[in-house]
């Protein structure tokens, strides 16, 4: 519309609430602007509105929107009907439709975008702006539930779609279905973090390649030796390295400075090339570092 090749008339009514009747029309004629017929519908109402409030009636008219003062202008009244021409087309016949064939017809129409965002949210308990993102594209929903359907996660899946799959895609400037990642490759691979096998920083080294060029995220693991750390004792020995080396940071945290521990982790992420499972990083840093710990 807004390249001047399509134009668009526009009618309203108001009624009171309930009425089950129309009101009194009026015509808003030649709008080349999606933008337009909204900023003239709005007004149309706020001023058909005032007048029914006041007590006076709405004329049927034709109008056009001026976009420098925002505001309607009538081009022509028309009270009557036949003011508008309208005469039965004598070429169209009668056509009946048979409630069974909307019926037919209402079962063969595929779920909506609305519809199939209510269930989304309420059939895998995602957040109702996740559902939102993730239905308004067929391919994107499609993709999102032949995932959840291989690893049930539909949060975490959910949140890398709409994250980090989402800013590949549109650096590769492609869609989902144009890149070589698979639901069974990010499933495998939500299920590997999951698992502990992985860290989620890991997963975000791996998984432009995937993205791109498809394959095992298991295999490119295997291959980069990028395996997460979860042995307690080889993790224990890092953390006690880290410790010593960093005197400042700890003090720091024993001072009451809670950031101090952050810098801990990322310390030992950098020792391990971001392997070491950071739930057990943590639980040793804890340990370590209570007062009455050693460390």
């Amino acid at each position: 519309m807004e390249e001047g090749s399509l134009r668009c008339d526009a009618n309203i009514s108001l009624s009171p609430k309930g009425s089950g009747k129309l009101g009194t029309k009026t015509e808003l004629k030649n709008m080349n602007s999606f933008k337009w017929v909204k900023n003239a519908l709005e007004y149309e109402v706020d001023r058909q509105s005032a007048l029914l409030d006041n007590g006076e009636r709405v004329t049927q008219d034709t109008r056009l929107w001026n976009v420098e003062k925002g505001l309607t202008i009538s081009m022509r009244s028309k009270e009557e009907a036949h003011d508008y021409r309208y005469f039965p087309e004598p070429d169209l016949v009668p056509f009946l439709v048979s409630r069974e064939l909307v019926a037919e017809v209402r079962k063969s129409i595929p779920e909506l975008p609305k519809e199939k965002m209510a269930r989304f949210v309420s059939q895998y308990s995602i957040p109702e702006y996740d559902a939102s993102v993730l239905t308004q594209e067929l391919m994107t929903a499609d993709f999102f539930e032949k995932t959840v359907k291989l690893h049930n996660n539909p949060k975490s899946i959910s949140n890398w779609i709409m994250g980090d799959i989402n800013a590949i895609l549109n650096e590769k400037n492609v869609d989902i279905d144009g890149a070589k990642l698979s639901p069974a490759s990010l499933a495998a691979m939500v299920k590997m973090i999951d698992d502990g096998v992985i860290s989620v920083k890991i997963a975000k080294e791996i998984l432009p390649e995937i993205t791109e060029k498809g394959g095992s995220p298991q295999a490119l693991v295997e291959k980069k030796g990028l395996t997460q750390i979860s042995d307690a004792i080889e993790l224990e020995n890092v953390v006690k390295k880290v410790i010593k080396a960093n005197d400042k940071s700890v003090n720091d945290y024993k001072a009451g400075k809670k950031n101090a521990l952050a810098h801990l982790v990322g310390e030992i992420m950098k020792e391990t090339r971001g392997k070491a499972n950071p739930k057990i990083v943590n639980e040793l840093l804890l340990k370590k570092l209570d007062r009455k710990g050693e460390t």
